[in-house]
């Protein structure tokens, strides 16, 4: 009697063992089946879109024929690491990224160079604010400021950049411009042979020296001058302006009388 009490638990487990394993076994057979079907599925898809985000300069059916996808490819098929590396080819195209987006499109996802200067070349090019030498856009205009007196450009490739460190100083200027807000006032800029800056703003193109230290001070001074002191029409009275010296703005007036001034700021 004792004996049979023991072995009745032991009966009830097994049973419900078995129960279990009977019931798991249909389960796990369609889980199988399900992810046959849905590779076989997957694995049938075709592309019947190419969906690209990001293109401002570049139209988004030059961004498709640089990934070479055609249309009706197997998406399996597609290996978007090889895709990505064809579009960094482009010299605007700064990253990509290409994803499939089931059941039928893939997705092209670019970030642009964006043209920040231009630089003298043959023809006429850009940089960006890495100092990387962009193409010509015919179909877009900008007004940006000259980087001028630069030589060697024609021997850069597109896409790369430009080993001049003339280059990346005046792009560092640049930059400073832009956080005092005198960026787009800037028509050219020159760096000299010793290092020395010089601008020309685009408001009748007055010569302005900078020189080659502290310079986001002078950009500043700069700045508060023009806004104080220069009102509308009246930059073409300025024959020039020097701020190399601590504290102040040096002003030549143009004639009549092309008297000098000292402001300080």
């Amino acid at each position: 009697m004792d004996d049979e009490q023991k072995n009745t638990p032991k009966k009830k487990k097994q049973a419900k063992s078995s129960i279990y394993i009977w019931v798991m076994i249909p389960i796990m057979l369609g889980f199988i089946t399900l992810a046959v079907y849905g590779l076989q599925w997957k694995s049938d898809l075709k592309v019947q879109r190419v969906i690209v985000d990001g293109a401002r300069h570049l139209q988004a059916k030059e961004v498709v024929a640089l990934s070479s996808i055609q249309s009706q490819s197997f998406i399996d098929q597609i290996d978007a690491g090889e895709v990505e590396q064809k579009l960094l080819e482009h010299p605007l195209i700064k990253s990509a990224k290409v994803e499939s987006q089931l059941p039928d499109a893939i997705r092209i996802t670019i970030v642009e160079r964006e043209p920040f200067a231009v630089v003298n070349g043959n023809p006429i090019l850009y940089v960006d604010s890495e100092a990387v030498l962009l193409p010509q856009l015919p179909s877009v205009q900008f007004d940006l400021p000259i980087i001028n007196g630069i030589t060697g450009i024609d021997a850069v490739e597109l896409g790369h950049q430009v080993p001049n460190p003339s280059v990346f100083m005046a792009i560092e200027v640049l930059k400073q411009a832009q956080t005092v807000g005198w960026y787009h006032a800037i028509s050219e800029i020159k760096i000299g042979t010793n290092g020395e800056i010089m601008l020309f703003s685009i408001d009748s193109g007055v010569p302005i020296f900078i020189g080659k230290d502290d310079i986001a001070g002078k950009l500043q001074r700069l700045q508060t001058f023009w806004k104080n002191y220069v009102k509308n029409g009246t930059a073409a009275q300025l024959k020039y302006l020097d701020l190399r010296f601590d504290g102040q703005v040096v002003v030549k007036w143009d004639k009549p009388n092309e008297r000098t001034t000292r402001i300080p700021l």
